[in-house]
């Protein structure tokens, strides 16, 4: 197989800002060749040219001690947005509703209340902005998404049309569309081009699969952008007094199917354990692939047992406790369970490289890379939109959400366990290393 060798460009170009012609050359070069006729970008495990950015936080909203607009309970990155105007959009899972706080942190609007009506959420599970500055919420519960038009006006409601498969939290709005993944329920097969049924749960000898959709503007199935084999979990039977119960356990370290879309309807996908992005055009194409050494590591007998450890750490916060008939098990019984539960644990044989992936309003990609910890960012890759590597950022949070043009949030909780959303502000001023 022939090689050639291109070197990127280092672009330092601000959120919202013109380039300041203080862009330099990266060292970083990624040696280029075709596999099936797609264009893959081999980057080294050398160090790439070190980014300068720096955050300073400039508010903090969630307070177990404020009036009720500024409390928030089970939000995940999934359930925040925010829009060019530096809106920042909660989704209260807890609470049903989406709150929508100003550029200074002020509540400004709350949409939507638990129940069934139009407008109204059960179970509500992810948030995006779309054109227009719609509000749009996936309702699992009431199979539909909901949309609050910015602008004022009646909630706008579209129900999926097939509730075979539930929708992932994580949503793209498009002109005309929306890009969503969705979990089978159950294996029903079914024949190519069959609707949802066939793209969630069909595939050879009928094997489930975790399809990204491209949905037109009633929700209605376009095409399928790109599918995975469904995360491995494993069925459990735990012994609880005379009786049994059954849950799944989903296989530690596993590579989670991780995707973000761009404006253009253009898609970024990880889904391996190896560092491995791939760039999908509007018309479903893979572009190009980008993998950078080194290749992931095997599990350790040492991060098994953190993995036990935190189990046990959150079922100690009382974050995990299963519920039986409505009401938690004795203390015994729940020691019982869990010593169970440490013991059913299976484990993936690699830990994943790629943990977090982002883009920002520029169509830059962001990809939270693990290091020495495992499922946790140690660094931040950024690339351009075509996938050139523009440098490595360290003393920087991996964003949960971009607000405005050089803001940033990110999830946190205080002492109490209260959830928070950081404020930051983004600064791209300083000039970027010379890397290794």
């Amino acid at each position: 197989m022939r090689m050639r060798r291109v070197t990127g460009v280092l672009v330092l170009a601000a959120l919202g800002a013109c380039d300041d012609g203080s862009a330099s050359a990266s060292r970083t070069a990624a040696a280029v060749d075709t596999v099936g006729g797609v264009e893959r970008w081999s980057y080294p495990e050398t160090a790439a040219s070190s980014l300068g950015w720096s955050v300073d936080t400039v508010g903090v909203l969630g307070d177990a001690f404020a009036d009720d607009e500024y409390q928030f309970a089970e939000v995940s990155w999934e359930r925040l947005a925010g829009d060019a105007d530096g809106n920042l959009f909660v989704l209260d899972r807890q609470g049903s509703r989406v709150l929508k706080y100003g550029p200074d942190g002020r509540h400004l609007a709350t949409y939507g209340r638990k129940g069934e009506g139009p407008g109204e959420l059960s179970q509500p599970l992810g948030l995006a902005v779309g054109p227009g500055d719609t509000l749009w919420v996936t309702d699992f519960s009431n199979s539909r998404l909901t949309g609050y038009p910015q602008p004022g006006g009646d909630p706008r409601t579209v129900p999926y049309g097939d509730n075979s498969g539930v929708p992932s939290p994580s949503l793209t709005v498009l002109d005309g569309g929306f890009l969503q993944s969705f979990r089978p329920l159950f294996n029903i097969g079914g024949p190519p081009g069959s609707g949802r049924r066939a793209a969630v749960s069909g595939g050879e000898g009928g094997s489930s699969r975790l399809p990204l959709l491209r949905l037109g503007p009633t929700a209605e199935v376009l095409d399928t952008v790109w599918t995975i084999p469904e995360p491995p979990t494993d069925m459990v039977r735990l012994e609880i007094g005379s009786g049994v119960i059954v849950m799944m356990m989903a296989r530690q370290f596993a590579p989670a199917f991780r995707w973000q879309g761009f404006s253009d309807g253009g898609v970024v996908v990880s889904d391996t354990a190896a560092y491995l992005i791939r760039l999908i055009g509007p018309d479903g194409a893979v572009r190009r692939t980008i993998e950078r050494a080194p290749a992931p590591r095997p599990v350790t007998e040492e991060d098994r047992e953190a993995a036990r450890q935190r189990l046990r750490d959150a079922e100690e916060a009382g974050g995990t406790r299963v519920r039986i008939g409505g009401s938690g098990p004795d203390e015994e019984t729940r020691r019982r369970m869990l010593e169970q539960r440490l013991e059913k644990m299976t484990f993936a044989s690699l830990i994943p490289r790629v943990v977090s992936l982002r883009v920002d309003p520029r169509g830059r990609i962001w990809v939270g890379v693990a290091e020495s910890v495992p499922d946790s960012v140690g660094r931040i890759d950024i690339y351009d939109r075509d996938g050139t590597l523009v440098g490595e950022l360290r003393g920087v949070p991996m964003p949960d959400v971009f607000v405005g043009s050089d803001r940033l949030g990110v999830l946190r909780k205080d002492e109490m366990e209260v959830q928070q959303v950081v404020l930051m502000r983004l600064r791209e001023d300083a000039a970027a290393g010379d890397g290794a």
